[in-house]
């Protein structure tokens, strides 16, 4: 049996939203370590800028970047649950 001929399941968007969620939030926190760590790097510099307006360095910032990212993980888990799940329908 060739892989096209398998089922696949639909992927449950909770589960992609959550698991999405905690692989960025790992990433957050690395690259907020590595900033802390090595602060004339820009690992950690760009990602707390896109995601946060408060001043880099600040809690406030730290929180605001870190729900910001959270909340761009269930956005893309979102719209690729139900991009795929359509696609997988007319398949």
């Amino acid at each position: 049996m060739t892989t096209l001929d398998t089922l696949h399941p639909r992927i449950n968007g909770v589960a992609a939203g959550w698991a999405l969620s905690a692989v960025v939030v790992v990433l957050f926190l690395i690259c907020a370590a590595v900033a802390l760590l090595w602060p004339t790097s820009a690992v950690g510099q760009g990602w707390v800028a896109a995601f946060a307006t408060t001043p880099e360095g600040s809690i406030t910032g730290f929180v605001e970047a870190l729900l910001g990212t959270i909340a761009a993980a269930w956005l893309v888990a979102g719209v690729f649950v139900g991009v795929y799940n359509r696609l997988l329908a007319r398949a």
